[in-house]
């Protein structure tokens, strides 16, 4: 799995990102499970809500669920289907951003994950794939660690 990031800016120095863009694909030899889940946990200080997902390409026989708020900043897409192996279906996302103000304590790393909805709950975890952005929410932090400034 592979996520694209749109970068969230505010107060001059802080930051964060939410995901664009998931592609999910199959590495086989078999196709996904018929049930696979992606979740999201975007902080809820960030981010309202899930707008939309949309399937943009690959996936013939792939349908999106509408997401789904879980948690607070947690939301789910199921996808109906599987993916054969060897192929990949690339799904847009677009969120509700919310424009904080100064320092979010306790703030959320941003994560993605793709998560087959068997029956034994332990394989949602350990049989799935994740992506996040581990960046400083702190632009002067990231500076120090990464040499990345914030321009927004």
């Amino acid at each position: 799995m592979a996520t694209q990031w749109d970068r969230i800016s505010w107060s001059g120095r802080y930051r964060s990102y939410t995901p664009t863009q998931v592609i999910v694909t199959s590495q086989g030899p078999f196709s996904t499970p018929q049930r696979l889940t992606l979740h999201l946990q975007l902080d809820p200080r960030l981010v309202a809500k899930i707008n939309s997902v949309t399937l943009l390409e690959g996936g013939k026989k792939v349908r999106l669920g509408a997401p789904r708020q879980i948690a607070a900043g947690e939301w789910a897409v199921d996808l109906h289907g599987s993916i054969p192996a060897g192929e990949s279906v690339r799904i847009a996302v677009r969120v509700d951003a919310k424009a904080p103000t100064g320092p979010l304590p306790g703030f959320r790393t941003p994560v993605v994950d793709a998560r087959a909805l068997t029956a034994d709950r332990a394989q949602w975890v350990t049989g799935g794939e994740s992506s996040t952005r581990i960046d400083s929410i702190i632009d002067d932090a990231s500076a120090r660690e990464w040499g990345m400034r914030c321009r927004g």
